[in-house]
């Protein structure tokens, strides 16, 4: 249905699904690239695993003093400057719902040989119609996680991780 090589049902929410998906593809000490707006779980298991975050910005739109979206050529950039990142971790749809560009973030991050892992806990719904955006899986995302239980019918805490492509080893 979501389009996954492999998915598993998480009945502790997206957190414990985002911690599976760090470990999966960093070891203490390396470095992940991640997004200013992600949930807390990430930086505890930032914390908890020992490994070195690089901060990215989302826009800021003044207008609705809110922040936007992570742009492409600021997730390029910052994979030229730490090439020996293991990934990159996103949030989209963000709180207001704002998506990222996941394919072209995609395109940069495996050119450069990193992972991307999302946050779609917002956007479980997304694979059920056209009139919704592109799944992350469907644009080229190795890992997602959705809460079900935002925008699906399920039980409180229930989620769901996908993983996709190539770059994330299910037994890892």
């Amino acid at each position: 249905v979501f389009g996954a090589k492999e998915s598993f049902f998480l009945v502790n929410g997206s957190s414990a699904g985002l911690h599976a998906l760090i470990m999966s593809i960093c070891n203490r000490g390396d470095t992940l690239i991640v997004d200013r707006n992600c949930h807390i779980s990430v930086l505890n298991a930032i914390v908890l695993n020992g490994i070195n975050p690089v901060f990215i910005y989302p826009r800021f739109n003044k207008t609705f003093g809110i922040y936007s979206k992570i742009s492409p050529s600021c997730v390029e950039a910052v994979l030229t400057k730490y090439p020996h990142v293991k990934g990159v971790l996103i949030t989209s749809p963000n709180y207001y719902g704002i998506c990222s560009d996941i394919s072209k973030i995609a395109q940069t991050a495996h050119k450069l040989k990193a992972a991307l892992i999302v946050d779609e806990a917002h956007g479980a719904h997304f694979a059920f119609s056209n009139a919704f955006p592109e799944t992350a899986l469907s644009c080229g995302a190795d890992g997602v996680v959705q809460s079900a239980h935002k925008t699906l019918p399920c039980i409180t805490q229930g989620a769901i991780l996908h993983l996709g492509g190539n770059k994330i080893n299910a037994k890892a």
